[in-house]
């Protein structure tokens, strides 16, 4: 099972019709789409009334810090997340992917944003929904969730490991918690969050196929990516684009598959 980002394309605009269309003319199972932006339950429900899936919501990450703060805006952002939750709720999709922290000068960890978390799983769970925090610049947060909620999973960002944390590879630590992937790749340089298609950038993509079949990985492989952030993705028609993406997904999961230990 392979899945793609909603709005990845941005060469040209393309409707939700139109990536639809692509997404099942090259063997896409699944899409994900950010709950902040504009029209987004319009957006899915397009998106389901067309046949396809949706793997995760991907939760806000304008003001996300908030949450970590107090007064208006740290509740306004609680209520932004809960609204994620309960729009995965609303279209029956079973898991919520979020950041902790953005940005380069992130908060530290607090009583109080521990608490507004803890609110937030709990009415996540209420619903039904799945809970996952993925990894991105700031280790220390992720790791208290991961370490202390019983209820909480993983999503592994294998771009943002070699981009943000060099160094560090979260998997060994989190394995049992690994709930989704975000598989896109970059040039391994530090802040160098690029989002390209597997195996155009420095990542050893062969590598981390085979750990993620060691670890019986059985989630869609779902990829998370941006044109423009290369050069190479602004000449390529959408169709040229959405295969060269889709035969790196399969390729991907073909390792996978290879190196399950079952």
């Amino acid at each position: 099972m392979i899945g793609i980002n909603l709005d990845c394309y941005r060469v040209a605009p393309l409707s939700v019709e139109e990536q639809v269309e692509l997404m099942k003319k090259y063997g896409f199972d699944y899409t994900s789409e950010v709950t902040e932006k504009p029209d987004v339950e319009k957006k899915i429900e397009k998106v389901l009334e067309m046949g396809f899936k949706f793997a995760y919501l991907h939760g806000p990450l304008i003001d996300l810090n908030d949450m970590w703060g107090t007064g208006e805006e740290a509740e306004k952002m609680y209520e932004n997340m809960c609204y994620g939750v309960s729009l995965c709720a609303k279209y029956n999709i079973p898991i919520f992917v979020a950041h902790l922290s953005v940005g380069r000068q992130y908060p530290p960890v607090n009583d109080e944003g521990m608490a507004r978390y803890d609110r937030f799983l709990a009415f996540a769970k209420e619903k039904g929904i799945k809970v996952a925090f993925e990894n991105s610049r700031c280790i220390g947060n992720l790791a208290i969730m991961l370490e202390n909620r019983e209820e909480v999973g993983f999503c592994w960002d294998v771009g943002h490991e070699y981009c943000y944390t060099p160094g560090m590879h979260f998997l060994p630590y989190f394995a049992d918690k690994l709930t989704m992937i975000h598989l896109h790749d970059n040039m391994c340089v530090y802040e160098g969050d690029d989002h390209m298609i597997p195996f155009d950038g420095k990542i050893d993509m062969v590598q981390k196929a085979k750990e993620l079949g060691e670890a019986n990985y059985q989630a869609p492989v779902m990829l998370e990516l941006v044109t423009a952030y290369s050069e190479e993705y602004q000449k390529m028609t959408p169709d040229e684009f959405y295969k060269r993406a889709a035969d790196a997904a399969k390729r991907f999961e073909g390792i996978i598959n290879e190196n399950r230990k079952d």
